[in-house]
């Protein structure tokens, strides 16, 4: 899978980089030239079979750029706007936000913390608020991504393990997963990084429920990435795109590597579960800080101490969260407290680092 990946991402960068710099009618020749070069290609070649490897790396290379120029000459192929699906997602995107302003967990910027880490709205948080994440290097936990929609998935996840191990309940469990993590990226607006968490999802459940396919992350990165630049090509040129997949690269080729200087004895040690979060977050730094830099020439100094303190308590604050929406009227008053509590200490915790810095 690499061996087309790589060159279609390669591909698709480059005419995207041309395109910002010549304009729509430098698309039409750099299209029609990547597709001459495509059958120039393939037709020397073909017979030769040494060079199989790079008839897929330039036939690719050649339909990323092929690919990007004709989508941004024919405009933004998503749309979708009235269909019956995105009308019921944005009406239950609605529904989301009045059931979250109606949790009495405390004062109203708590409820928009919430509306902001299930719907990703941030238009009620008061200035100070997103500055604090911002200056604590924690605007990625407001900011929906594979990280908020995990979360909900794992939850559901749990809750359906009453279905069983059996083939059958596999199955059912997966597509009522695959279905649900599909409405809740498009419910939440589908932006780049979500589309890419879903497209996990969807290739994961695909691959545990098929015969003698094996989960590794690296080929369902891979295949992902393949998947979303076909279906919109322009959105490589989205910073939450580009991101989301540098994380989720340092998360696959990195962090093992450094997880594995903590050896695992194979009983509950807290000092590994520990280290394991802070090689998460490293390798999450290693490949999306020099953007970060690039693009805004800062850098989070306490990345490590504020996923440390801040992503178990964001996980809390989701989960009690979903407990409470799930439940209504029927919530416990403590299931109530409990997510007020988690989401002031993840404020707090957030202040204290913003200060610091």
């Amino acid at each position: 899978m690499e061996r087309i990946s790589i060159p279609f991402t390669a591909g698709a960068a480059i005419s995207a980089l041309l395109s910002e710099a010549y304009g729509h009618s430098y698309s039409a020749g750099i299209a029609i030239s990547a597709l001459a070069l495509a059958f120039i290609i393939i037709t020397a070649t073909v017979r030769k079979e040494t060079q199989h490897g790079f008839i897929y790396a330039a036939s690719f290379f050649a339909a990323g750029i092929f690919c990007h120029a004709t989508s941004t000459l024919s405009g933004n192929m998503a749309g979708g706007e009235g269909n019956l699906i995105t009308s019921l997602a944005a009406d239950a995107c609605d529904t989301l936000r009045s059931a979250i302003d109606s949790l009495e967990i405390g004062d109203h910027v708590r409820n928009e913390m919430l509306k902001a880490l299930l719907t990703g709205d941030r238009n009620g948080l008061p200035e100070e608020v997103t500055s604090t994440f911002r200056a604590a290097g924690a605007s990625h936990i407001l900011a929906l991504s594979g990280l908020h929609i995990g979360i909900i998935y794992t939850l559901l996840a749990g809750l359906l393990s009453f279905l069983g191990n059996s083939i059958p309940a596999m199955r059912l469990r997966s597509l009522i997963l695959v279905l649900a993590a599909a409405f809740y990226t498009i419910m939440t607006g589908a932006s780049p990084s979500m589309v890419r968490a879903f497209l996990f999802i969807l290739l994961s459940e695909l691959c545990r429920n098929l015969p003698g396919r094996v989960r590794d992350p690296a080929r369902i990165l891979q295949t992902a990435l393949v998947i979303q630049l076909a279906v919109s090509p322009a959105v490589i040129g989205s910073l939450g795109f580009q991101l989301s997949y540098l994380a989720v690269s340092g998360i696959v080729w990195i962090m093992p590597k450094i997880s594995s200087w903590f050896p695992d004895d194979g009983t509950f040690n807290p000092m590994k579960k520990i280290w394991d979060l802070c090689a998460l977050s490293i390798s999450c730094q290693c490949l999306t800080a020099p953007l970060v830099w690039l693009r805004f020439r800062t850098f989070p100094k306490f990345f490590l101490v504020t996923n440390l303190a801040a992503m178990p308590l964001t996980t809390l604050s989701i989960a009690t969260a979903v407990f409470c929406l799930v439940t209504g009227t029927h919530c416990p008053g403590i299931a109530l407290k409990a997510c007020g509590q988690c989401v002031n200490m993840l404020l707090y915790v957030l202040e204290v680092l913003a200060s610091l810095s």
